[in-house]
């Protein structure tokens, strides 16, 4: 992945509030950190294609982002799930490889981090 430049210019149409905006930063951080996307929602399904960009219609529900990755050697899985809470988002990112599932999650307030930067890509 050249960069989140290059992930924003491409997913920018279907970009339309700091939530999905957000979505899309989180996605560069999981695939600059060796893995591919697979598809949207908490199971396969007969769409899923390992790849760099987002899936389609990645953004289809606002208030509940979910999108599974692969790591490049296989060996591990993770499913990302962004839900929206008034001003804000909880991310839980759950890891398939190992026995106790470990999970990773954050609170991001989007007022304060994404809106002044939404919409304006020079300044992301």
């Amino acid at each position: 992945m050249a960069g989140l430049e290059v992930l924003f210019s491409s997913a920018a149409p279907a970009i339309s509030c700091p939530q999905d905006a957000l979505v899309c930063f989180l996605h560069w951080e999981v695939v600059t950190n060796g893995y591919y996307g697979l598809g949207t929602g908490d199971q396969p399904g007969p769409s899923d294609k390992k790849s760099e960009l987002l899936p389609a219609s990645w953004n289809s529900n606002k208030e509940l982002y979910v999108l599974r990755y692969e790591s490049k050697d296989g060996a591990k899985k993770l499913l990302l799930k962004a839900v929206s809470v008034e001003n804000g988002m909880i991310i839980n990112v759950l890891v398939s490889s190992s026995p106790g599932l470990p999970t990773v999650w954050g609170e991001m307030h989007l007022e304060t981090h994404f809106s002044s930067a939404f919409g304006n890509v020079p300044k992301v």
